[in-house]
């Protein structure tokens, strides 16, 4: 599947005053499996699943943004 961008922040939170953070995350399927990761249990909502992303950094477009987020995962 190609890469694809969605911004949905206005309409989920269209009652926002406050600068929104960009981010990007993953849905992994392979072998009728979703790949997730668990947060470590030291770090805020530890013991919690999630997709991999994270935030993008200034100057970084969501694509690669994307790509350094797997990396690191």
């Amino acid at each position: 599947m190609p890469f694809q961008s969605v911004r949905f922040a206005e309409r989920i939170f269209p009652f926002t005053t406050t600068m929104a953070i960009e981010v990007v995350c993953a849905f992994i399927f392979k072998d009728d499996h979703i790949w997730m990761g668990r947060r470590p249990d030291h770090k805020h909502m530890g013991g919690k699943w999630e997709f991999p992303g994270g935030k993008i950094d200034d100057g970084e477009d969501a694509e690669t943004a994307l790509k350094r987020e797997l990396i690191e995962e």
